[in-house]
């Protein structure tokens, strides 16, 4: 093997440790994050302070494997840059989970990707018939989440959870495409 194949570039070793930090707080994030849904979700009171006799602490988190930081060496910058987005959305899919588990649920934002799939909109009188024919049907007058088979929430309440929008709150004047009809 050549000597110019074994050296390393000074870039080249910049990359390699960025590459190494990240996969260090990347698998550290990874180990803590679930325990710390699940220790939020427990009905358990919580555990004694420390200074007390019998207090456990947690685990420390699993160390990184020397072969993963090598693999990490090969790595593409533009696979790391994904991982990071990825290891960004299951953050706040984390973060979402673990709002419903507290009961604090956040009104559905007509910019959500899944309420402009499925045409949401908080005022059902606002619902673009030319996208949405199906509105526009005079049987479909009376099509509000307050009497879809989806809507959650009460009677009489202003905002609802919604099975199409998990961990969110609709409107109970809206409507969405999604529109299922309460079975008498």
């Amino acid at each position: 093997m050549s000597s110019d194949a074994t050296q390393s570039t000074p870039s080249s070793q910049t990359r390699r440790d960025d590459r190494r930090r990240f996969l260090r707080l990347f698998g550290t994030a990874a180990a803590v994050l679930p325990i710390t849904v699940l220790s939020g979700c427990s009905d358990e009171q919580a555990s004694a302070p420390a200074d007390q006799p019998g207090a456990s602490s947690p685990p420390p988190p699993p160390q990184q494997t020397e072969q993963a930081a090598t693999a990490a060496d090969d790595a593409p910058a533009e696979t790391v840059e994904s991982a990071a987005a990825e290891t960004e959305q299951a953050a706040e899919q984390v973060a979402s989970t673990a709002q419903q588990a507290s009961g604090e649920l956040q009104q559905l934002s007509l910019d959500d990707p899944s309420a402009q799939a499925l045409g949401y909109r908080h005022d059902a009188a606002n619902v673009d018939l030319q996208k949405y024919p199906q509105r526009a049907k005079d049987e479909a007058a009376n099509h509000y989440c307050r009497n879809c088979a989806l809507f959650q929430g009460g009677d009489g309440e202003e905002w609802g959870p919604c099975a199409l929008f998990p961990g969110k709150l609709v409107n109970a004047n809206g409507w969405c495409s999604g529109y299922a009809p309460r079975q008498a």
